[in-house]
């Protein structure tokens, strides 16, 4: 047997930096010293820890992400409705120019119209002043023609009278 105080020297022997994993894919510390198994559990133990805060913080990251890419759709979202709404502002823009257009067309029609007819309205007064004064010189000439046609038969009676008369 191994006297006790021999074990204790042997668990003492300074760290080895000599490990290998064994077939089975276990660690396999070559030196068999206490100390490096505490190093080796120490360090899976750190190894474990700093997995744990990858893992947390990719988690953050995930959350971050999907945070950020909804608030980018959602700024998307009111951009878009935004530039819905300014594009009807737009049409809407465009759509009184035509019809600014079409009216300005139609007014520029109806002002010819209008001078058509204040010209033939003027033509037609001119007209009927015409027709007027042709209508007194037609009731002047008709009166002259009785006063002539009566005169002639004082005339004729006159001479008829004259005539009886010698």
């Amino acid at each position: 047997p191994i006297p006790s105080c021999a074990l204790a020297v042997s668990d003492e022997r300074p760290v080895s930096t000599q490990s290998t994993w064994d077939d089975t894919n276990n660690f396999k510390d070559t030196s068999g010293t206490r100390q490096n198994k505490a190093d080796y559990e120490s360090e899976l133990r750190r190894i474990a820890e700093l997995q744990e805060k990858l893992d947390v913080e990719r988690e953050k990251q995930r959350n971050y992400d999907e945070t950020e890419r909804q608030e980018q759709q959602e700024t998307l979202k009111q951009l878009q409705e935004q530039l819905d709404v300014e594009r009807g502002k737009q049409q809407a823009y465009d759509d009184s120019l035509v019809t600014i257009k079409d009216l300005r067309s139609e007014l520029s029609k109806e002002r010819k119209n209008q001078e058509v007819y204040d010209q033939s309205v003027l033509t037609i007064k001119q007209l009927q002043d015409d027709l007027q004064l042709e209508q007194q010189k037609q009731i002047v000439f008709e009166e002259s023609a009785r006063e002539i046609s009566s005169l002639n038969k004082q005339l004729e009676s006159e001479k008829e009278k004259q005539k009886n008369c010698r």
